[in-house]
C-alpha cells in the first residue's frame, strides 16, 4: 500500500480520514475510491512525471534534479540521480520491464539510458516524440512514437531501426502500448479518431476501425480496451465488440485487478474505475487534479493502484484494493467494527467478520 496510516478520524460523511508519511488519505467505503495519497521518500513529496516496470515493482521520477529511480513497496531510492543527454518532451520517459532502463524522446531524437551507470547504450536514433518511447514486454524492441507520424521499432541492445511505418494520421500523442505477447502494438494519433493495431513484427496495420483516443490491452491480450466518448472492449479472438455503459469521455487508462477493472483517465482530472464484466462504474469519479488542460499526466497501474504523475506536480498513488478497507477501519476504530457498521461501510466485502485480527467476531 502506499503507507501506513497513523492517525484517523471519522468524517460526517462517512469517510475515513488519516494522516500518515505518505500523506493525506481518504478512504471512502461505499465508493470503493479506497486511498489517494501523496507519494513520498525519506519524508519528501515525490514530483514530476513517473514511469513504472511491468511488474509494478521499481518507478523512476523525472523531478528537478533529474530522473530518479525508487522502490515502490518501500519508496526507498535506487541509486543515483541522473539526467539524460536529450530532454524528454512529455518531461518524463519510460521505463524497461526489469527496471534498468530509461528511454526518453525529444523532439527528433530518441535515446536509452543506463540507470546503473547514467550512461546513454548508444548515440541518440531519429525520430522523437510527445510521448515517450515504449518497450516491448521482453525489453528487446522498442516504439518511437513518431511527432512526425511515422511509428518507428529499434531494436534496444544497440539502437538498429528494425522498421517503420508511416501512419499519414498526425503525431503520435499519447504512448504506445503492447499486447502482453508483443505480437500487436496499439498507437493512437492526433488527426484520426481510431487507434491503430499493429503487427509488432512488421509493423503492418492489422486493425484500425474502432472508434477512440486511447488503447490499452488486457492482461491475456485477447481483448482491448478503446478509451474515447464511449468505452469500448474490442476481441481479437473474434468475440462480440462490447460498450461499456460505466466509462465514457476518456483518453487512457489500463486494466488492473488481473483484468477485472478498467481505470480510465478523463481530461477533466478524473479517474473512472469500470467493472469489465457487468461494464458499470464501480463507485464516484475520482478527482485528483484539477484539469489537464495545462498538459497529460503520466499513468502506470501497478496492481490494484494507478500511479499518477505530472511535470512539476506531486505523484501521487490512487488504490482500489477493497481490501485495504479492513486495516483502515481496523485501524480508525481500534477493534472490531459492529454488524451495522460492517453493513453500512464494508458490505462489499462479504459476510461480517472481524475486522481486527487481533480480535475475535461477535
Amino acid at each position: 500500500h502506499p503507507s501506513t496510516a497513523t492517525v484517523f478520524a471519522l468524517l460526517q460523511d462517512g469517510q475515513l480520514l488519516a494522516t500518515s508519511p505518505g500523506g493525506l488519505i481518504v478512504a471512502d467505503p461505499d465508493d470503493r475510491s479506497v486511498v489517494i495519497s501523496e507519494m513520498r521518500s525519506g519524508g519528501e513529496q515525490l514530483v514530476g512525471q513517473i514511469a513504472t516496470n511491468a511488474d509494478g515493482t521499481v518507478m523512476v521520477v523525472a523531478g528537478p534534479d533529474g530522473y530518479q529511480r525508487y522502490d515502490i513497496a518501500t519508496m526507498a531510492p535506487i541509486g543515483s540521480a541522473f539526467q539524460t543527454s536529450i530532454p524528454g518532451l512529455s518531461g518524463g520517459g519510460s521505463l524497461s520491464p526489469d527496471g534498468r532502463l530509461v528511454a526518453v524522446s525529444s523532439f527528433d531524437r530518441s535515446e536509452v539510458v543506463d540507470t546503473e551507470t547514467g550512461q546513454p547504450l548508444w548515440a541518440s536514433v531519429q525520430g522523437g516524440g510527445l510521448a515517450p518511447p515504449s518497450f516491448s514486454p521482453d525489453g528487446s524492441s522498442m516504439v518511437i512514437n513518431g511527432i512526425d507520424g511515422i511509428i518507428r521499432v529499434v531494436d534496444v541492445a544497440s539502437g538498429r531501426l528494425r522498421w517503420e511505418t508511416d501512419l499519414a494520421a498526425g503525431n503520435v500523442t499519447f504512448p504506445s502500448t503492447w499486447s502482453p505477447d508483443g505480437s500487436r502494438i496499439g498507437v493512437a494519433t492526433t488527426a484520426s479518431a481510431q487507434p491503430f493495431v499493429l503487427d509488432a513484427a512488421t509493423g503492418d496495420v492489422v486493425r484500425h476501425q474502432d472508434i477512440g483516443r486511447g488503447i490499452a490491452f488486457s492482461p491475456d491480450g485477447h481483448t482491448a480496451a478503446v478509451f474515447g466518448a464511449d468505452l469500448r472492449i474490442i476481441d481479437f479472438e473474434g468475440g462480440p465488440n462490447r460498450v461499456l455503459s460505466g466509462g465514457g469521455g476518456l483518453f487512457g487508462g489500463g486494466f488492473a485487478d488481473e483484468g477485472r477493472i478498467i481505470l480510465g483517465l478523463a481530461l477533466d482530472g478524473t479517474l473512472q474505475v469500470v467493472d469489465v464484466t457487468t461494464g458499470d462504474r464501480i463507485g464516484n469519479e475520482l478527482r485528483f487534479a484539477p484539469d489537464l488542460t495545462g498538459g497529460f499526466p503520466s499513468a502506470a497501474v501497478a496492481g490494484t493502484r494507478m500511479i499518477v504523475g505530472f511535470r512539476d506536480a506531486v505523484v501521487v498513488a490512487i488504490e482500489f484494493d477493497p481490501a485495504v478497507y479492513l486495516e483502515l477501519a481496523c485501524e480508525a476504530a481500534g477493534r472490531n467494527l459492529t454488524e451495522d457498521e460492517w453493513k453500512r461501510h464494508l458490505s462489499d466485502l462479504g459476510e461480517y467478520r472481524a475486522t481486527c485480527p487481533e480480535f475475535a467476531a461477535g
